[in-house]
């Protein structure tokens, strides 16, 4: 995994939040307020699709990576899903829900103001590389 110096001091694949665009597409109660502070803290600009979710259609504004709320309606994830896919920016399903039921290869991550969650995510979306 790449290892950058950031401005945060977040170590290992952490720091690639550091000046990294997240998109997070919610129904408006998916991020909260701790994990907010604590991507911002890491050094991640994020950017939210409060309240009503806007057509992946349309023009997005530049992102290095996405987090997509799986309690969307399916056509809303496989939407936003297709749009990232086709501009080429890493993006994850995600739930802010305890994980502590179903298969292990099943469950999405878990968006939440824990350093070994966020390190998940991180490996997830970077893969060990930085996207600028």
């Amino acid at each position: 995994m790449l290892e950058i110096k950031n401005q945060s001091g977040a170590p290992g694949i952490l720091s690639n939040f550091d000046r990294c665009r997240l998109l997070v597409v919610e129904n408006g109660f998916f991020l909260d307020g701790a994990t907010n502070r604590m991507l911002a803290a890491l050094g991640a600009r994020v950017e939210r699709t409060d309240g009503e979710i806007p057509s992946p259609s349309r023009a997005l504004n530049p992102c290095d990576a996405a987090i997509i709320d799986i309690s969307l309606s399916s056509e809303e994830t496989f939407a936003w899903a297709e749009k990232l896919h086709e501009l080429g920016i890493p993006y994850i399903f995600a739930t802010n829900l305890e994980k502590n039921s179903g298969d292990q290869h099943l469950r999405p991550f878990r968006l939440c103001a824990d350093m070994a969650e966020l390190q998940s995510i991180a490996a997830a979306l970077f893969d060990g590389e930085r996207f600028n």
